[in-house]
Parts: C-alpha cells; structure tokens; sequence
C-alpha cells in the first residue's frame, strides 16, 4: 500500500485536475451561452475547492497531533519552526493556517 502522503498527493491532483477540467470546460461553454447552470458550476467548483482546502488542513492538523504526540499540533509545529529559526516557514504556514481559518468562518 501506498503511504499516506503519496495517497494525500494523489488525491489531491486528481480533485485539483479534475475540477480544474470541469471549470475550463464551463468557462468556454459560457462564451456561447449564459445559462445558468454554467454560473452555478463554477460556484460550485469554487466552494468545491473551499471544502478540499480546508479537509486537506484538517487532516494535516491531525496528522501532526499523531506525529507529534500532542493536542494542537498547529502550535507545536509553529514551536518547533520558531525555534529552529525557520522564520519564513513559519511565516508561511502561519499565513496558510490563518487563511483556510477564514475559509472556515
């Protein structure tokens, strides 16, 4: 079997490929026509990516807690950057933690 992180890779290029498919088709289905539907796909597609974005963090969150035998893993994983001196990591994921939180609210 695959490990988890070559299964979460996968995963996400296939969904990311496939939507991305879709909403290139819907894009130039809407050159010719303005039907509603096609609107709606792209909503769609675009809370579709919302839900995938958030559901990946989630499950790097609770991988995290796993690996790292803690409760918040976010916390400890920002710990441990700050104290390596991984200033733009840390800057980064904070940056990402802060937005799928958005997402979510």
């Amino acid at each position: 079997m695959h490990s988890f992180s070559e299964l979460i890779y996968r995963c996400s290029v296939f969904t990311l490929t496939t939507l991305k498919e879709v909403e290139d088709r819907t894009l130039e289905e809407l050159q010719t026509s303005a039907a509603t539907s096609l609107v709606k796909t792209l909503q769609m597609i675009r809370l579709d990516k919302v839900i995938f974005a958030v559901g990946i963090f989630s499950v790097f969150e609770a991988l995290l807690q796993d690996r790292l035998n803690c409760v918040n893993g976010f916390t400890e994983a920002k710990n441990i950057l700050n104290q390596s001196g991984e200033t733009t990591l840390l800057e980064q994921f904070t940056d990402i933690e802060l937005a799928v939180n958005a997402l979510k609210h």
